[in-house]
């Protein structure tokens, strides 16, 4: 298992608050990261049970004000990961979302860091934890 896959994903959002695997070596992949991260193409939500061939990750630590169990605002900050998937076509997949997060953390883990150059098959899922519904990704088989 690639455990220092799973260090530098740790050690990158600890330092820098955001990790990119999206390599920047000329203007249309720079215009890619910007237009991903700025403006993603799906949001993952809209995916549940689509599987995407992901290349590589974007993840960034955003402010959230935390809600109650009745779905008002606390005033309470969070700080919660943002995720954009990018797939082999150039599309991005936009989620804020721990149980993603967590499930991309095992899957660097696994597969090593991105860049995975033909693609991890993943598919969007949604469990349901008591009241709660958390999307991850699973590997496709």
């Amino acid at each position: 298992m690639e455990t220092t896959a799973l260090s530098t994903v740790q050690s990158e959002m600890n330092n820098n608050g955001f990790l990119s695997t999206i390599k920047l070596d000329n203007d249309k992949d720079k215009a890619l990261f910007f237009n991903a991260t700025s403006n993603p193409d799906y949001r993952l939500s809209d995916c549940i049970n689509k599987t995407i061939l992901v290349k590589d990750l974007f993840i960034e630590k955003i402010e959230m004000e935390r809600k109650d169990k009745d779905g008002n605002l606390t005033g309470e900050i969070d700080l919660v990961p943002r995720i954009v998937l990018i797939d082999t076509e150039g599309k991005s997949y936009q989620a804020v979302s721990t149980g993603v997060y967590n499930a991309l953390n095992r899957l660097c883990m696994v597969y090593g860091m991105p860049t995975w150059e033909n693609g991890i098959p993943l598919t969007v899922v949604q469990v349901t934890r008591g009241m709660n519904k958390m999307l991850t990704v699973k590997v496709a088989t």
